[in-house]
């Protein structure tokens, strides 16, 4: 996360140099840059800050406090993949009625989940980037939960 606070902090001085460049282009696709990557100094800040577990494997099934879907029930699940994108793992989880989750988000979070698929990922995907322990023992969790919930009851 330090290493995504120095990058913005780049950017945004770049976008910055592009404001004092000669034509109109250059300037609005500064200003661009000043205003998308300003944004990410604010909450990376405030993710540093952040004491509490982001993401929760539990016997239920998943939460992440980042989606405000409330808790991924297990028993919607019909599919969990791990991928990486460009370093970054992400968690995709298929479920049976991704609308109910996607409706408990704010309009905000709700658009960006459906955008989601334009990328070919489903609404719910879970990014690990700057988040311990990582990926490895989060698929760890879920594979024993997946195996648990698939060995019959005798």
């Amino acid at each position: 996360m330090a290493a995504l606070f120095v990058l913005s902090v780049i950017m945004i001085a770049g976008a910055c140099f592009c404001t004092t460049l000669p034509g109109a282009a250059r300037q609005v696709a500064g200003w661009f840059g000043v205003f998308f990557f300003g944004l990410a100094p604010p909450i990376i800040v405030v993710r540093l800050c952040q004491r509490h577990p982001v993401v929760i494997i539990g016997p239920d099934g998943v939460l992440d406090s980042r989606l405000t879907c409330g808790p991924i029930h297990w028993s919607d699940v019909t599919a969990v993949e791990r991928r990486t994108v460009s370093g970054n793992s992400i968690l995709c989880i298929r479920v049976r009625d991704e609308e109910t989750y996607i409706a408990r988000m704010s309009r905000w979070k709700a658009l960006l989940a459906r955008f989601n698929r334009v990328f070919g990922f489903p609404p719910l995907s879970i990014g690990f980037t700057g988040l311990t322990p990582g990926m490895d023992a989060v698929w760890e969790a879920i594979e024993e939960r997946l195996t648990i919930a698939a060995t019959p009851l005798a």
